[in-house]
């Protein structure tokens, strides 16, 4: 049977024919929401802080590294299509046309005019352009790149995360064209958008990273809703193994067919076809070409349903490419005893169905002749996960297919004429989708796992028949990578620091981690020996590079060989001696010590050498002049500081007079400008800066500073930066007019409270102050360096060696690093033996309570800690006995001489709950040991899942439906008989206190209010609107935060009106913070996060109506053209033109222009954790 090709016009109608418009969301009666943009007196900025870290696929992307970054251009050709043809080669090779003329001849454009349109000029990227030089014909020279695809997020050589504006439906990867046999052209990625959009990306080399850029969109639904419906296509992306077809499948009754021609600037998506049907599709795939048929011609497509009257059948339809032509074959109906497969695969002739129990072959013959004598066999291995078809030969010839399951082991099936051979290969710790290939080494296997770490490991061997399948390789394979994931996200924890910082802990799977957002270190080489150095330096002669470290009392030098560091003893330099500075001029070394000046090649065969009477307490040097600041004490006592100035030439003398400063100097620099020599020195308010002149080195500029206590100077991509020892920075323009300096100031930021000082490059700056920050040209803000390590070190001196490898000398010694390019989130785990439940800091302790399923345990910030538990049962081994800990909190109890602070537990038992006061102390024996005491237990009617305290001493927790007061009475040293002060109509969730505000949130009645005053509780009201609450949180007297995980939205009500609704693509969770940086001095912020059990964490700031209104105006409006269905032209992923944004009084900040400055740009930096 032939199936009617539907008109191209129906793509601009819902296929279900209802159109719900929630681009911008309506109030309904119940919730009085304003739609008037910004209008309340409340608005909310959300900022994602990291995206999910599941990864949903893993692909080994080919692109062609010697092609222009262009998007795709209105033109189309009338050959196959899916063959690059001479002319397309030629065009490649002479200067590219304007993407943007159309040819109004060619025929296949003209019927794509019908639904598209001209392409945006103001749509398009910028990237970098990049020079290629072209032969006469195109011949792609490609390169692999791994692409993580997670929830809405590509990641790139898990390197750099590129976000989405939405959520990511599916993906597949479609082949490149054949440019000739055995030669292809690159692959493009299909992406499905929840906002309904196609995307089809490309990659591009720009410079020495790998960029995604859209070429084209597809809008894949016309149907905006809440969620995608079941008759929406995009659940799932097909591609032909040709490249010559893409499809679109929904859940129910609906394949869309995008044919795909080639241009000279890559495959497009062009005409389309839909295949409607009745049935609920269960699996979906393309089958591999058939023997003595055209691959870029002919495709066949399976199909697993259920239709609507329960028949389970297959159903196949076979497409003629040339001729726009769909055959439907007559359903293949299945018995009901016949498992539905866990994932479907096409095969050679047919498809591969795996169950959980048993493997099933079905060929494309027997779905054409109702053959039911399937090729089968039992599978005994754990329960399927994954597959994957591997381009290189694994275990033998054949037909090969590789299983994962949920255990971690991989399977090779291997089908050779009527038999089906199932071999374990691998074992590794669960993965839920991998890549393995065959390499030069032995086998490369690139893994993921969502609810673990995956990563990049080399095995030499796989498992021998002989070996036992259980056994793992991981000893003899090299750990080359690894993929984070702190997913399932439990709980969060914002911990207070000292400073005045705030820190994000998360109990994630079987750890509790510490999450920052920085640039990412890794130690490659260490030598402790070093490490009561406190400065290194480095000079380089021809190919040698040697490192000079200044101790207190001595110096040495070493030669960098061969990944070692070999001691030099004849450089030339002193090294009985403390180095106070060295310089380099070409192969030349300048030493300054205390009281003398070297100059040496390097050889010891040139050296000269000063000796100086007073002490140099601060130098510097420049080509051939040296700058030092000496000491001399009168007869008085009284110290002064004198500058002078030395050249180098023939010998080393004075150069011009020494020049008495009436300031103590904390700095001494040169630096070059406009072709200038320029010496700048610091102290006590003021910078004073000298020009050099033939005679000497004279003032030139005075400049009054920020702070009374510089620290250091530098001048970076034509700017100055000045620090202070109180861990200030300010930044100030330069500019030589009328052969003049002039400097101005730009800002003053505050990054921590130790001395900063700097090093830079020509492309960063870094800055040391303890730790390590780092700042790229044309930024403001620095972001924290982060070491892959359990445990913070002192940094003393970075310098940068090449491209990402940086010599660190740190308080642990002296080390070689590689330091990402790329801000990343990192974690720093600490390995529990149980999964986390709930988390909270106990701070005098600086310890964090845990509890699991099962137990209570200690942490420290740095590692697992003994825990023992006391329970007032004497009788009983177990502190819970018969109970699951459910919440967990801290009960703080004042009395005249100190704080008691306790832990509060509440626990289900099998007849109802029960709550726990406990008393945390150290061990008298260690410090690695945290006793906890029961001091106090009660049974409860029902779970209790929520236990806090008031804003006194009493506690009040949450009994099934009621809610429950108790107070300890200190005369008697004793817990009072609880109170039920209120019974809902639904389960209590979550209680929140904040001063005098107590919220409760319930399972199906939302959120009500109470004051807590004087002892006596009281309701102020409830929200009108029924919500399906997690949690909610009270961010001032006005404003309550509330959560709906029915319909996965945040909702900020202000008496009985909804301010704001911000829609999440996860089950929300709350937690107040602030997380800003020190640098921060504007109004405070009332900030909480929403996190989600698949690790987003995304951060709210709430705003008032004037700054929301600013902020509005910086809102990248879309750039669709309106009614268009597809364009193309050059796009970054997260253009704004993919969202349909439902939210209300919502400014999404991850959207906004970055042409704001002032207050506003502080607002939106000022984000640390």
């Amino acid at each position: 049977m032939e199936v009617q090709i539907e008109d191209l016009k129906d793509l601009t109608e819902p296929i279900d024919g209802d159109v719900d418009d929630v681009f911008h969301w309506r109030a309904s009666e119940e919730e009085k929401a304003t739609n008037e943009r910004f209008s309340t007196d409340y608005s909310v900025l959300k900022q994602s802080l990291i995206s999910s870290p599941i990864v949903k696929q893993i692909f080994k992307v080919k692109y062609s590294t010697n092609k222009k970054v262009e998007g795709l251009s209105n033109e189309a050709y009338n050959d196959d299509g899916s063959i690059m043809t001479k002319k397309m080669m030629k065009d490649l090779s002479r200067p590219n046309p304007d993407s943007f003329d159309m040819d109004i001849d060619d025929d296949l454009e003209t019927e794509m005019l019908k639904y598209t349109t001209n392409d945006d000029r103001n749509g398009m990227a910028a990237p970098e352009d990049i020079e290629i030089d072209l032969t006469e014909e195109y011949r792609p020279e490609l390169a692999d790149v791994l692409v993580l695809v997670r929830h809405s997020s590509i990641v790139i050589n898990n390197e750099y995360e590129v976000k989405l504006p939405s959520t990511i439906r599916s993906s597949n990867l479609l082949k490149g064209s054949k440019v000739e046999e055995g030669i292809w052209d690159e692959d493009s990625l299909l992406i499905t958008l929840s906002s309904g959009f196609l995307l089809l990306v490309r990659f591009f080399q720009v410079n020495d990273s790998v960029k995604p850029y859209v070429v084209q969109w597809w809008k894949a639904s016309s149907s905006i809703k809440q969620h995608p419906t079941l008759d929406e296509i995009g659940k799932e992306t097909l591609t032909h193994p040709s490249g010559s077809l893409a499809a679109l499948t929904s859940a129910q009754g609906h394949i869309r067919l995008f044919h795909c021609s080639q241009t000279a600037h890559g495959v497009m998506l062009d005409n389309i076809q839909n295949i409607n049907f009745d049935g609920q599709i269960l699996h979906s795939c393309f089958l591999e070409p058939l023997k003595d048929v055209s691959e870029t011609n002919h495709a066949l497509i399976f199909t697993l349903i259920i239709t609507s009257h329960r028949r389970y059948m297959i159903r196949l339809f076979e497409c003629w490419l040339d001729e726009k032509r769909i055959i439907e074959h007559s359903p293949f109906l299945l018995t009901n005893e016949f498992d539905v497969p866990v994932f479907v695969v096409p095969f050679k002739q047919g498809v591969f169905l795996m169950m959980e129990k048993k493997i099933v072959i079905i060929t494309v013959n027997q779905m054409l002749s109702a053959d039911y004598n399937f090729l089968q066999a039992k599978f005994s291995g754990a329960f399927p996960t994954g597959y994957y078809k591997p381009n290189t030969r694994i275990t033998g010839e054949g037909n090969e297919i590789l299983i994962s399951t949920e255990d971690g082991t991989i399977y090779s099936i291997i089908v050779v004429e009527d038999r089906i051979h199932v071999r374990p290969i691998l074992r590794v710790p669960k993965l839920s989708h991998f890549i393995l290939e065959r390499v030069e080494d032995g086998f490369a296997l690139y893994y993921s796992c969502s609810f673990g770490y995956g990563g990049y490991r080399l095995f030499p061997k796989l498992l021998s028949d002989e070996e036992d399948s259980y056994k793992y390789l991981l000893d003899s394979c090299d750990q080359l990578d690894i993929i984070s994931n702190w997913a399932p996200l439990l709980d969060v924890e914002v911990v207070d620091t000292r400073n005045n910082r705030q820190e994000l802990w998360l109990a994630n799977a079987r750890s509790l981690s510490r999450l920052r957002y920085g640039y990412k270190a890794e130690k490659e080489i260490q030598d402790n020996k070093l490490r009561k150095a406190y400065k290194v330096f480095n000079h380089v002669v021809g190919d040698d590079l040697y490192f000079i470290f200044s101790f207190i009392d001595k110096t040495l030098v070493f030669k960098y060989e061969d990944d070692q560091l070999i001691d030099v003893e004849d450089s030339g330099l002193e090294l009985i001696n403390r180095t106070i500075n060295i310089s380099s001029v070409q192969s030349i070394c300048v030493q300054v010590l205390e009281r003398s000046i070297i100059v040496t090649d390097f050889a010891s065969e040139n050296t000269m050498r000063l000796d100086l009477e007073e002490d140099m307490v601060l130098a510097d040097s420049s080509d051939i002049y040296t700058a030092a600041i000496t000491e001399s004490i009168s007869i008085e006592g009284s110290v002064s500081n004198n500058l002078s100035f030395f050249e180098s030439s023939g010998d080393i003398h004075l150069f011009g007079e020494s020049v008495t400063l009436k300031i103590p100097v904390t700095f001494l620099r040169f630096f070059s400008f406009a072709d200038q020599l320029f010496l700048a020195i610091g102290g006590a308010n003021v910078a004073k800066i000298f020009k050099k002149q033939d005679m000497g080195f004279n003032l030139e500029l005075e400049v009054e500073i920020e702070f009374s206590d510089p620290n250091d100077f530098v001048v970076f991509s034509g700017e100055v930066f000045i620090s202070s020892r109180l861990g200030e920075f300010s930044k100030y323009s330069m500019v030589f007019e009328n052969e003049k300096l002039a400097l101005s100031h730009a800002y003053t930021l505050r990054l921590s409270e130790s001395p900063i000082e700097f090093s830079s490059s020509s492309a960063e700056l870094f800055l040391i102050s303890k730790y390590l920050w780092k700042l790229n040209v044309g930024e403001t803000y620095p972001s924290p360096v982060i070491f892959d390590e359990p445990k913070e070190r002192s940094v003393y001196s970075v310098i940068k060696l090449k491209q990402s490898k940086y010599a660190v000398l740190r308080d642990d010694g002296f080390s070689f690093v590689n330091i990402s390019n790329y801000l990343q989130p990192i974690l720093r785990s600490i390995k529990l033996s149980q999964v986390p439940r709930r988390v909270k800091y106990i701070s005098h302790l600086n310890v964090f309570a845990i509890i699991s399923e099962s137990s209570l345990l200690f942490t420290s910030k740095v590692s697992k800690l003994e825990t023992r538990l006391y329970s007032r049962r004497q009788s009983s081994q177990s502190l819970f006995e018969d109970e699951i800990p459910l919440s967990l909190s801290e009960w703080i109890l004042p009395t005249t001489d100190k704080a008691f602070r306790n832990l509060l537990i509440g626990c289900r038992t099998s007849t109802g709950g029960s709550i726990k006061v406990l008393q945390p102390k150290f061990s008298l024996d260690s410090t690695e040991v945290v006793e906890a005491y029961e001091i106090y237990s009660a049974k409860t009617d029902a779970p209790v899942l929520a236990f806090e305290q008031l804003n006194d001493d009493t506690v009040i927790y949450s009994s099934g439906f009621k809610l429950v007061i108790s107070t300890y009475d200190l005369e008697k040293k004793k817990m009072l008989d609880s109170i039920i002060v209120h019974e809902f109509n639904s389960l209590i969730m979550n209680i929140d206190v904040k001063d005098d505000i107590v919220l409760v949130s319930t399972k199906d009645y939302s959120v009500s209010k109470f004051k807590y005053s004087e002892g006596e509780l009281s309701l102020q009201g409830s929200d009108y609107c029924v919500r399906k609450v997690t949690n909610s949180l009270s961010l001032n007297d006005n404003v309550t935060i509330t959560t709906d995980k029915l319909h996965c939205s945040i909702s900020g009500i202000q008496g009985y009106e909804t301010r704001f609704r911000s829609f999440v693509s996860f089950v929300p969770k709350l937690k107040r913070c602030e997380l800003k940086p020190l640098w921060y001095d504007g109004q405070i912020m009332n900030r909480f996060i929403a996190y989600g059990l698949g690790g987003e964490i995304q951060l709210y700031t709430l705003l008032d109506k004037e700054t929301a209104q600013d902020l509005a105006k910086h809102l990248n409006n879309k750039k669709m053209v309106p009614n268009s269905v597809t364009q193309k032209g050059l796009w970054d992923l997260n253009d704004n033109m993919w969202v349909n944004d439902r939210n209300v009084n919502v400014i999404d900040g991850d959207l906004l222009l970055q042409n704001y400055s002032g207050e506003l740009a502080k607002m939106l930096n000022a984000i640390s954790f």
